[in-house]
């Protein structure tokens, strides 16, 4: 028992000095000294309390003597209260030592405190027995899926007496580390005050063994949970709207609320072949998965119920909530993206892509509506060519027109043969006979103001053009390939 708890429970002794808890030793038994030379046969760990007679000689430099020959072996000495006051030699002494120093009521009889110390002690040990053992029965009987951290170690503090906490991130508090599945700083903490002896000790490094063994096991429950509702999500977005019904039904029984109001994010990375080789399909698909994961824990980070799903070349994020009086509006949207991309530069600083963002809508038809949109506000932002900036496809206006006649299949498969000839142009010449031609025809088909307006010479955007129209073979003055070629325009550049 440290001296600080033997003087709360033993109000007969007085402390006149405690040392500091990292330097206090625990006091084992009582023994009575009747003079001040049987301080030396006092047993290791014991308070040494002086009789009333012998008492009266610690004032003296015999008194100081007698604590260094003691002080490395007994853990406190008592004199009466009616003896004289401790000297300052001698108060130095106890704490060069790590000494206490009591005073004892008069008249109190020192045999009854040493059996009273010894029944303390031993009834302090089966009590805290008693108390690992019924920590030790809490934990074996747990199911590792049905844990709730945070409320295990509320429940294994109320059995300790103790106010345990679980706390996230780093610090300097007293506890014990966690292991997590993530690596994430995770730890059982406690006042640092508080008194644990080994036996709590080991039952706290239980506990933290099992909460890491409950995180690991719902990590990997959650990407079970999440790794099926991304493949139901992503054949739901492609299928017969029959098809895309009767997988609904199937999410319904998770914590997806299919019904409710949905908000599509794309994703598109656009430099990935920087990372990877593009012909690596294995290295490939394991990078997407891992930003997928990375984007999808941000995403959670927000608040709100997200979900994945993916498709050929873009990571489709989904916002869901019960109800539209829930929708997030587009600065939430904004932060919860800022976030998403923050932890994939954290692990991948380079990686660029192209947003786009889907207006919120009802139920299943309204998740792929948002999809859709959100397909068609990221083909603006890629032709905008301002990566990791969301597009909203509410913002579009009357370009929104143009990249949903572009979605079609038909018109997008009709625009790439139309431009074939200048995409197997060199890198970088089918941009710029795009832009000509776009400038050109933007200015009624004017070489003067196409050529303002791209800061080059006439003969340069006369020459561009004419070389244009022989690869493309189109006659300019004909209205409907003019009006064909500047829509095309529009959506490709």
């Amino acid at each position: 028992m440290q001296p600080a708890e033997l003087a709360r429970q033993f109000p007969e002794l007085v402390p006149h000095l405690l040392p500091e808890e990292r330097s206090a030793r625990s006091v084992l038994s009582i023994y009575a000294a009747d003079q001040l030379d049987s301080l030396a046969d006092a047993p290791a760990g014991s308070l040494a309390i002086l009789t009333p007679e012998a008492s009266a000689a610690s004032s003296g430099y015999r008194f100081d003597l007698a604590l260094r020959q003691v002080g490395s072996t007994v853990s406190a000495i008592g004199v009466s209260e009616d003896a004289p006051p401790f000297s300052p030699t001698a108060t130095h002494i106890a704490e060069e030592f790590g000494l206490a120093l009591f005073r004892v009521a008069v008249g109190v009889d020192i045999a009854r405190l040493g059996v009273d110390l010894y029944r303390l002690r031993e009834g302090g040990v089966l009590d805290r027995l008693r108390q690992v053992e019924t920590i030790e029965q809490i934990l074996a009987d747990l199911n590792p899926l049905s844990i709730d951290p945070g409320a295990l170690v509320d429940q294994v503090g109320e059995v300790l007496g103790l106010p345990l906490r679980l706390k996230s991130g780093g610090g300097d508090e007293v506890g014990l580390a966690v292991q997590t599945p993530d690596g994430r700083p995770l730890a059982i903490v406690w006042p640092d005050d508080s008194e644990i002896g080994s036996l709590e000790r080991l039952a706290l490094h239980h506990l933290a063994e099992q909460v890491g063994r409950a995180l690991s096991a719902r990590g990997r429950s959650t990407r079970l949970s999440d790794a099926s509702r991304s493949d139901l999500l992503s054949e739901l977005l492609i299928a017969d709207m029959g098809t895309a019904q009767s997988l609904a039904r199937r999410l319904r029984g998770g914590s997806l609320p299919i019904d409710g109001l949905h908000h599509v994010v794309r994703l598109e990375p656009s430099n990935i072949d920087q990372l990877v080789a593009t012909d690596d399909e294995a290295a490939l698909y394991a990078l997407r998965q891992s930003i997928a994961l990375v984007a999808l824990e941000q995403a959670r980070s927000r608040g709100g119920t997200w979900n994945r799903a993916t498709s050929a070349t873009a990571l489709i994020l989904i916002r869901s909530d019960a109800d539209d009086s829930r929708s997030p509006t587009s600065r939430h949207l904004d932060a919860a993206i800022e976030d998403i991309l923050a932890g994939i530069h954290a692990r991948y600083p380079n990686l660029q892509f192209a947003i786009g963002v889907g207006s919120g809508h009802l139920g299943v038809s309204g998740l792929r509506t948002s999809a859709g949109e959100a397909a068609t506000a990221m083909v603006a932002s890629r032709a905008n060519a301002r990566p990791n900036q969301p597009v909203y496809f509410d913002g579009l206006g009357v370009q929104r027109t143009l990249l949903q006649w572009y979605a079609i299949d038909d018109v997008r498969e009709t625009i790439d043969r139309l431009f074939e000839p200048l995409d197997r142009m060199a890198p970088g010449k089918a941009t710029v006979a795009i832009e000509t031609l776009s400038a050109f025809l933007d200015n009624e088909s004017n070489i003067t103001r196409a050529a303002a307006a791209l800061h080059v010479h006439r003969n340069t955007v006369q020459y561009r053009i004419d070389r244009i129209a022989a690869l493309l073979d189109v006659d300019f003055q004909d209205a409907d390939q003019r009006l064909l070629l500047q829509l095309a325009c529009r959506v490709r550049r």
